[in-house]
């Protein structure tokens, strides 16, 4: 039984990891391409919207990495 509960605890212990890295990608992600869109005003949005989520997602990898909890 409590080997049980100890593979559940690790299971929630790496979702709550990743959930910080998520939440930098969306939330972050979306910050960033608004900020870029006002003021620089792309001609290619595209680009600079799929730039922006990917800072936002590598953002989320180093709080991961840093465990930096205050992100979320």
């Amino acid at each position: 039984m409590n080997e049980k509960s100890s593979k559940t605890e690790d299971k929630i212990s790496i979702i709550e990891q990743w959930f910080i890295v998520l939440f930098a990608f969306v939330f972050f992600g979306s910050v960033f391409n608004a900020a870029t869109i006002y003021f620089f005003e792309p001609k290619n949005e595209l680009f600079f919207t799929v730039a922006s989520y990917l800072a936002g997602f590598l953002f989320g990898l180093l709080a991961k990495y840093k465990k930096w909890g205050w992100i979320v």
